[in-house]
């Protein structure tokens, strides 16, 4: 058995997005390069003006999705009263089944049992497990909250029920 204690709270969602905007960097780096691409044509064959407004909007780019995406993040968290530092989390992992506990004081209780194909992938890091329910939910789970078992354990676990499934960290 491996058994993590966490609580729900931003940090976690940032380090869900963080975690998403890495996984899709290739998409990012494509977009300012086609940006690049356009503004260089436009300033060598076509019209110059036109030609530095894409090479602006090439080089802003990547903040402004990072600006927008801490947006997001923070919004989101606002409007979603379980997310706060309030909310504690147990997730436990057994040989073939899986439980998590999510509290909030009196105000909330939620409980999952289910086998593992309940989840739809999971994505070790550095220092988190992402387990995707869908492709756009996950829960995440850091590393440093384990306090029973030990991580070769869940990764054990997670490649026995989960197959190709479990992508660890290389």
């Amino acid at each position: 058995m491996v058994v993590f204690k966490t609580k729900l709270d931003q940090n976690v969602l940032k380090k869900l997005h963080v975690f998403q905007l890495k996984r899709i960097k290739w998409l990012i780096i494509a977009i300012v390069l086609l940006f690049l691409g356009i503004g260089l044509y436009n300033i060598f064959y076509k019209d110059r003006i036109v030609g530095i407004v894409w090479i602006v909007g090439a080089i802003i780019y990547l903040p402004l999705v990072i600006i927008f995406t801490k947006i997001g993040v923070k919004k989101y968290a606002r409007t979603m009263s379980i997310v706060s530092d309030e909310t504690c989390e147990e997730y436990i992992f057994d040989t073939d089944e899986i439980q998590i506990t999510t509290t909030k004081g009196d105000n909330f209780y939620s409980l999952i049992k289910a086998k593992y194909n309940y989840l739809y992938k999971v994505i070790e890091s550095k220092d988190c497990f992402i387990l995707y329910i869908s492709m756009n939910q996950a829960h995440t789970i850091m590393k440093s909250d384990l306090v029973e078992g030990s991580i070769e354990q869940l990764k054990e676990l997670l490649r026995s029920n989960l197959n190709n499934k479990f992508i660890e960290k290389k």
